[in-house]
């Protein structure tokens, strides 16, 4: 659906290259940022953060948008199931598992990627190995040897060392038709696909139904294939985005971003200093608007335990001056409720642990912003 992760080249260099020279340098330093990349779903969204573990949110009727604690080095979250790289080449699934598209397989891999109700692995001599749902041949292992691999509903795509698309399975209005390119990157959507020409152009073929399957000039860094709807990442951090609009997902946006990714009614992207920008469909929560909550796991008896954390995706002016309260939820005798007002939506409390230690952390807004789930964590006094 949307591939974004492994490209590698000159334009990509160039556009992070040209953010920092112009003034737009990351806020802070690597350690600091939330996400070092964002994968758009169907109805969810995960991501990678700076310590590898992948944060995941939206729907989860199938346990897809369950945090995982990796380490990993990239994710890629499908229809209602996620795969992540392990350090050791490995692929971490979880999710729905009705086809076996959820089955961790050993690789070693340099590549995962999820898709509807299959998944594959790009192994570390090029080969394309798939597992789960193989009704038209998309998780069918191919020899390749390719450099990096894309897949959405039925239909993978392969780019090979020569810049040719390798595309099976699924074959309706010519979408898993082999395009000779040369190509920098290729990106499968549900119906069609869309690859990265040498000078940045999109080259789109499939269904043309609202307008995803048209050309665009660029020039484009990256490109991601949702569902409908594709988005390309121009030189400057923008992004321009085409097809079905009908939630917003196929609006631009100025950024300045690095990277790009179109799911099925949403997009997502990150910025230089790896905050994460959602727009589009929010009805399952992919958007990511939510408190997020980082604290220690144990520490010692009688010890502070800081617990920090942000208001993510929501509207700059609801986080400006907006009351975060923490709630002791157990045990008894600590003080139950201190609240404070969050500065650019970020918070820090400080509790003494003297046992095992629950707390929530809640967002009272005010006025027309809209409320988000709150953030719960679990602390042990060793």
């Amino acid at each position: 659906m949307m591939l974004h992760l492994l490209l590698r080249g000159g334009l990509r260099v160039l556009a992070v290259a040209t953010l920092l020279a112009c003034g737009m340098p990351p806020t802070g330093s690597l350690a600091a940022n939330e996400f070092t990349s964002v994968w758009a779903g169907v109805d969810h969204t995960c991501a990678v953060t700076p310590a590898g573990a992948a944060e995941c949110w939206g729907q989860n009727n199938a346990g897809q948008s369950e945090d995982r604690p990796g380490p990993f080095s990239q994710v890629s979250a499908g229809g209602l199931h996620n795969c992540a790289l392990t350090p050791g080449g490995a692929a971490e699934c979880w999710g729905d598992n009705g086809y076996g598209e959820s089955d961790d397989h050993a690789g070693p891999f340099v590549q995962v990627v999820a898709g509807w109700m299959h998944s594959c692995g790009l192994t570390t001599d090029g080969a394309a190995e798939c597992w789960g749902r193989n009704d038209y041949g998309q998780a069918e292992d191919q020899s390749g040897p390719y450099t990096e691999l894309t897949m959405s509903g039925a239909h993978n795509c392969g780019l090979t060392p020569a810049g040719v698309a390798d595309c099976w399975g699924r074959n309706n209005a010519g979408l898993a038709d082999d395009h000779p390119g040369p190509y920098v990157q290729v990106s499968a959507g549900d119906g069609h696909n869309c690859a990265l020409a040498e000078n940045g152009a999109a080259d789109c073929w499939g269904l043309p139904d609202d307008g995803q399957a048209k050309d665009r000039p660029g020039p484009f860094t990256q490109l991601s294939a949702g569902d409908h709807h594709n988005c390309g990442l121009r030189l400057d951090g923008s992004v321009r985005c085409w097809g079905h609009n009908d939630f917003g997902q196929a609006a631009d946006r100025p950024g300045p971003y690095v990277e790009v990714s179109a799911g099925s009614y949403h997009t997502c992207a990150t910025t230089v200093a790896g905050d994460t920008d959602c727009w589009g469909d929010n009805r399952a929560g992919q958007l990511g608007r939510r408190l997020t909550i980082s604290a220690p796991s144990a520490v010692t008896v009688g010890s502070r335990a800081r617990i920090t954390g942000r208001l993510r995706s929501i509207d700059p002016a609801c986080i400006a001056s907006q009351t975060v309260a923490l709630r002791v939820l157990r045990p008894a005798g600590l003080p139950s409720r201190t609240t404070m007002t969050s500065m650019a939506g970020r918070y820090t409390f400080n509790v003494k642990i003297t046992r095992e230690t629950v707390v929530r952390v809640e967002f009272a807004p005010a006025g027309s912003c809209e409320r988000v789930r709150s953030a719960r964590r679990t602390i042990v006094a060793t």
